[in-house]
């Protein structure tokens, strides 16, 4: 076997002549040494070919790689031997497998013949190879799918090749054997069609088609993979690129390769870098040491506002309520009435549910114009007949606008969706939540928690603990739960558990515990009412570390001091809470009962407007990070909740750096403003997106040396006065207008992301006459399913092009598409290659920021902890040479 094997292996050797080479091809091959006296030693430096190879390796998990440790299956080992014969070498597919550089493939697994010929060679069409490794039909033999016809089918598949890239070479390799005995029978039979049936029907024709063998008996059974024979070990996949090497050398001698075509994409953009390896980045390093302001801890004040509201119904007993029933009031968002994209201005409908004790009820509102201005009583139909101690109010699908809830007796959910419209209309969802068994719809608290603008599923257990299901929709997904593309999961991992949110206090009542937004900031938080109207809070603030998503609370003790003084002892049913003037706080609604003439009772709201503040804003907020002098390295941007700007310059010794404190402030919020360089000089300007139109408008940096009032020029709006209405949502970052350069020209680019992700944009073409030139290309990225707060874009690879990110919320994990350029893929101007997670998180998604601070024009991954600003960096691993050759930190990459 020995001697066979090195037979093969002999031509390889002799054409590379490295010692370095020769270790690394022979590391694959434990026990099969070959004495570095026989080589030829190799022209240093090579004498590269005149032009490239851009080889496309069609197949299916074979190709991909599919059981090899590192993923690179043949493909690494025969790049590796075309570079070192002086071969300059692109890979090119819709699919990234592997570690290697340069990647890229068509290896689909699973999938048979007429499968790949279907769905996938027009893939080269974009590609334009000159050269294709077509290794197919393992599938077909293992599933016993129409064997006879595996020869017919294959032609097929080169007809569409050819007729698609008209002058590729191909090199069409047999089967490799399978240790099961139909598998292996169906293997021969479709060998012997490649090699007769298919080489014969080209005989002749003028096509460049090889035929390699990768079933002579130099492959065997002993170098596949024990456990389902079929795909070869990393051994096997060194014999592999073997075989294909000696086929290549077969192609130099008959003069077959030509230069591609110019498809417009460089085949020299995939030189020699360090490939993004999940788990694989230098130590975590401190870069920030704590710097700007939040603001401070919460604290309560409030304007009694008096009576402003009486509900025309009269209870005629002698008790103060009598028919009138304090769970038939609600408060919510049930009409947009000023059609306000701000949703921290949004006030609540007054509600109430008139039961007839028949089972029949009559839902009623009114619209709430601000200022206490109510509109006149006005019926809606949620499409369930819901008694008022079950109705809930909450927005599950995040489109600003409460749905309808009605629980049932052991706390399940039902819900109708709020569809929009004055009167609002309703459509009948069903059931979309199942709470554990022995809880009761008592227990049941509906509320956000981690400020996405879904409601959250939470409960009260016997401990008094409070445990939630995170509503895991995206965009406006309907509702959570499979038929609409959401789920229920937990907030710790993102599982289907339930996870304690908040720990027992022990308090007496679990009437008397609330999650609600009392600060504005989207997030519930927890209140404990007693009897007589007196409020003790927590404040949900955004943590870190490895608890998932699980709040940080800020303890805020007696927030209300009650209404002991008008006598109150019912305030658990007597006192709500809702948003009646548009601060985005919840205001405190007392219903007093009144004796009128006559002796009936009527019922009016007397309000506390919340006046409350601190609570909302955290340090490590206003961090940004972008290259502000030129120098290629991204600097620190501290930016303030008006937009105070404070640049620390990047001095390449962290965590100190050059400050240059209150540079500009430019008085608009924080949530729009965005740091990019959008005149492409190289330095970034200071931009503020307006969220309800997109336009932008540019603070131009004129930095020359040092940081004052008149380094930034302020132009204006740069863009038409409408560019992308896709608003922001209620998150930090759930932002509706991305700017990024996604064309490598050193311009950002305007992107407009609506919720579930799908991008479309304008690509920039220069600042001319003080606005930007702007070009409509439609859609730039499908969607993606994705929820938009978690997406960014940012470099990774060095390629001048952003890529797009997604990051997980629970554990700061980034997935990584890689910008392929303007190449026009299923209805998208732009190609994007998954290449799965790239980065490893260490703190939760929305604490991990982006950016080149090393300088090598790639993304290098920051956590910015909320609270004190403090931030560490993983930096990704980096360029350098040797006397073996270009390496990442002492890793050997060759190319």
């Amino acid at each position: 076997m020995l001697s066979g094997f090195v037979a093969r292996l002999i031509p390889i050797l002799l054409a590379v002549g490295s010692l370095a080479h020769i270790s690394l091809l022979q590391d694959h091959l434990a026990g099969h040494r070959l004495s570095s006296a026989d080589l030829i030693k190799r022209q240093d430096p090579p004498v590269d070919e005149p032009f490239y190879l851009r080889i496309c390796p069609l197949g299916a998990s074979i190709t991909w790689g599919y059981e090899s440790s590192d993923g690179n299956g043949y493909r690494k080992h025969l790049r590796d031997q075309l570079r070192w014969s002086g071969w300059a070498v692109n890979m090119v597919g819709s699919l990234e497998s592997g570690t290697m550089n340069n990647n890229q493939n068509e290896g689909h697994i699973g999938l048979r013949i007429d499968q790949v010929a279907i769905q996938f060679v027009s893939n080269l069409k974009t590609y334009q190879p000159n050269l294709v490794l077509i290794n197919i039909g393992t599938n077909d033999a293992r599933q016993s799918y129409e064997i006879s016809t595996a020869g017919e089918r294959m032609i097929q598949l080169l007809d569409q090749l050819w007729a698609d890239v008209p002058g590729a070479t191909v090199i069409l390799s047999t089967l490799i054997p399978n240790t099961d005995p139909v598998a292996n029978a169906n293997v021969q039979s479709i060998n012997a069609q490649y090699t007769t049936t298919v080489m014969n029907h080209y005989s002749g024709q003028g096509k460049k088609l090889l035929l390699s063998n990768m079933n002579d008996g130099f492959i065997t059974t002993a170098d596949l993979n024990p456990i389902d024979g079929t795909h070869p070990t990393d051994e096997g996949y060194t014999k592999m690129a073997s075989v294909w090497w000696s086929a290549f050398q077969k192609l130099e001698t008959l003069n077959w390769l030509t230069p591609p075509p110019n498809t417009g994409v460089p085949d020299s953009a995939t030189g020699f870098d360090c490939p993004k390896i999940y788990g694989q980045g230098s130590a975590v390093t401190q870069i920030q040491v704590g710097s700007g302001y939040d603001d401070g801890p919460y604290v309560h004040t409030s304007i009694a506002q008096g009576q402003v509201f009486t509900f025309p119904f009269l209870n005629t007993g002698n008790a103060p309520d009598g028919s009138f029933n304090l769970e038939s009031v609600f408060f919510a968002e049930l009409v947009n009435t000023g059609g306000n994209p701000n949703r921290s201005a949004a006030t609540e409908e007054i509600i109430y549910v008139l039961d007839h004790s028949n089972g029949a009820y009559t839902y009623s509102y009114w619209s709430n114009f601000n200022n206490n201005n109510f509109g006149a009583q006005t019926t809606f139909n949620p499409q369930q007949a819901c008694p008022p101690a079950l109705v809930r109010f909450a927005d599950i699908n995040n489109d600003g606008l409460d749905d309808f809830i009605c629980l049932s007796q052991n706390g399940n959910l039902y819900m109708s969706l709020n569809l929009g419209g004055n009167p609002p209309q309703f459509e009948y969802i069903g059931l979309i939540g199942t709470a554990p068994a022995g809880y009761t719809y008592d227990l049941v608290r509906l509320a956000d928690m981690d400020g996405d603008g879904r409601v959250d599923y939470c409960l009260i257990d016997p401990s008094g603990d409070i445990i939630c299901q995170r509503n895991g929709g995206v965009g406006t997904t309907t509702a959570p739960i499979a038929e609409f593309g959401g789920y229920w999961q937990d907030f710790s991992t993102g599982g289907s558990s339930w996870t304690t949110m908040f720990p027992t206090q022990k308090k007496p009542n679990a009437s008397g515990m609330n999650l609600v937004d009392l600060n504005g900031d989207f997030k519930a938080d927890w209140l404990y009412m007693d009897e007589t109207g007196q409020v003790e809070t927590f404040i949900n603030r955004r943590g870190g570390g490895s608890g998932g998503m699980v709040p940080n609370w800020q303890y805020d003790a007696i927030t209300h001091y009650g209404l002991s003084g008008f006598g109150v002892t019912d305030a658990n049913s007597r006192v709500k809470f809702g948003r009646m003037y548009g601060t985005g706080r919840r205001d405190y609604i007392w219903i007093v009962p009144t004796r009128m003439a006559g002796g009936a009772w009527s019922h009016s709201l007397n309000i506390w407007k919340n006046e409350g503040a601190g609570g909302t804003y955290l340090k490590g907020d206003g961090s940004n990070y972008c290259d502000m002098d030129g120098d290629h390295y991204a600097d620190y941007i501290w930016v303030g909740p008006t937009g105070s700007i404070d640049i620390y310059i990047n001095i390449k010794d962290a965590p100190h750096w050059s400050n240059n404190i209150g540079v500009t402030t430019l008085n608009v919020p924080r949530k729009g403003i965005q740091i990019a360089d959008l005149d492409g000089d190289g330095k970034c300007d200071l931009l503020y997106v307006n969220p309800a139109t997109g336009a932008v408008q540019m603070w131009h940096n004129q930095y020359s040396g040092t940081w004052n009032s008149k380094s930034f020029a302020y132009l204006g709006e740069v863009s038409p006065a409408t560019m992308c209405t896709a608003g922001n949502g209620v998150g930090e970052n759930d932002l509706g207008v991305r700017l990024a350069d996604i064309t490598g020209n050193g311009r950002a680019d305007y992107l407009c992301m609506v919720p579930d992700s799908q991008v479309t944009g304008y690509l920039n073409g220069g600042l001319q006459g003080g606005t930007i030139n702007w070009d409509n290309v439609g859609q730039i990225k499908l969607e993606t399913g994705y929820d938009r707060a978690n997406v960014r874009f940012n470099d990774v690879n060095g390629d001048g092009l952003a890529d797009l990110l997604w990051i997980n919320k629970y554990n700061g994990d980034t997935t990584v598409h890689y910008n392929a350029g303007e190449i026009p893929t299923a209805g998208s101007a732009f190609k994007w290659v998954n290449q799965g997670a790239l980065y490893e998180g260490w703190d939760r998604g929305a604490n991990m920021h982006f950016a080149s601070l090393s300088g090598e024009g790639r993304a290098d991954i920051i956590d910015v902890i909320p609270s004190t600003n403090m931030a560490y960096v993983s930096v990704l691993l980096r360029r350098s040479t040797s006397q073996y050759g270009k390496a990442c930190n002492g890793t050997r990459f060759w190319v």
